[in-house]
């Protein structure tokens, strides 16, 4: 389970990763809890830990910021169909798929993060950088 400590490093990391700087209540909300509770409720895990259903959910997302992670990997569903996919590892996850490998094409099929949970739209940058990835490695 998530510590305390760990969920004060996942304000940063998202600040790092999207460039969003996050406030207590921002997660909150967009981990779903109320207006009135969501800035308490985050102050509360930064100081004692999450527990129950926010405890995997901020260890869901965690998983989605880690640097450890290739950020886009490449591959083909098969040779027939000619349809090629980038997914993307880091936050926000989604997988966009490029069919008969013509890059103008491209398209998300699926986001596996909201990528405007944050209240920033930015679906287009991250769109941007996973076409010129394709672009440079495949």
């Amino acid at each position: 389970m998530m510590t305390a400590a760990q969920v004060k490093n996942l304000r940063r990391e998202i600040y790092y990763v999207t460039g969003i700087p996050v406030t207590p209540k921002m997660l909150g909300r967009a981990l779903g809890l109320s207006e009135k509770r969501a800035e308490r409720g985050v102050r509360e895990w930064e100081h004692a830990g999450p527990t129950g259903p926010a405890g995997v959910a901020l260890t869901y997302l965690a998983q989605g910021l880690s640097r450890k992670l290739p950020e886009y990997i490449i591959g083909v569903s098969d040779e027939e169909a000619g349809v090629a996919y980038v997914i993307r590892l880091r936050w926000p996850r989604f997988i966009m798929m490029v069919p008969d490998q013509q890059i103008e094409l491209y398209f998300i099929s699926q986001w596996i993060d909201d990528p405007t949970a944050l209240g920033q739209d930015n679906t287009s940058k991250f769109i941007a950088q996973a076409k010129n990835y394709f672009e440079a490695n495949f």
